[in-house]
């Protein structure tokens, strides 16, 4: 990597693996936004800005709203 360029978020971990789905902390299961934060190597202030997002783009304003709405995803797929 040239000096002076940041690395991609979300690619690779400081200490050179690979991030993988369900390798960081789930707001549905009960960590904070720092324990997350800690986990993916980025700000709890980051995690709340994209937690807004995701909440925004599902119609929802919670964490126990977004926890009814992954059951309720994973009920769905379940009957598929």
């Amino acid at each position: 990597m040239r000096k002076g360029r940041r690395p991609s978020p979300g690619w690779h971990r400081p200490d050179g693996g690979r991030l993988h789905e369900g390798d960081s902390l789930c707001p549905r299961d009960g960590h904070s936004n720092s324990e997350i934060g800690t986990g993916m190597f980025i700000s709890s202030h980051a995690v709340a800005y994209h937690l807004r997002k995701v909440f925004c783009k599902l119609g929802i304003h919670n964490r126990a709203q977004l926890v009814r709405a992954r059951a309720k995803q994973a009920d769905t797929a379940e009957f598929s």
